[in-house]
């Protein structure tokens, strides 16, 4: 049997508050129906709630994360305007499929880079 993991990222605030909803007898009696199953030797969620890890972000990791998300769009801005030059180039109509389908980038992608008024503004140039 797979176990998968989910995790909530709380502030103080929000856990001491989820703390305070919570029926921890109930949650005992939770626990004994788990007790005589192998694969879930250990489990013990009162001691997790009363131990939480905490979790620092670092702004190298939020840094980089930027960067990358940048150099991922200036890319992709590059694709789209390639695309659109060579559909003006065969004088072909300038549509977000078309963009999409020359680019090999996706039609929401290239929705959220060109604007309808845009489309009209390229096609009007032909």
């Amino acid at each position: 049997m797979k176990i998968f993991y989910k995790r909530i990222d709380l502030t103080e605030l929000e856990y001491d508050n989820l703390i305070k909803c919570i029926d921890f007898d109930k949650l005992k009696e939770v626990e004994k129906q788990y007790e005589d199953m192998e694969a879930f030797k250990g489990f013990n969620i009162i001691a997790k709630l009363h131990n939480p890890k905490s979790i620092e972000y670092s702004s190298s990791k939020s840094t980089a994360a930027s960067k990358a998300t940048k150099a991922r769009t200036e890319k992709v801005k590059y694709k789209i305007d390639l695309a659109i030059e060579i559909l003006q180039t065969e004088k072909k109509t300038i549509t977000h499929y078309a963009i999409a389908k020359k680019s090999g980038v996706s039609f929401n992608t290239v929705k959220k880079h060109i604007s309808n008024d845009n489309l009209v503004s390229l096609n009007e140039m032909k």
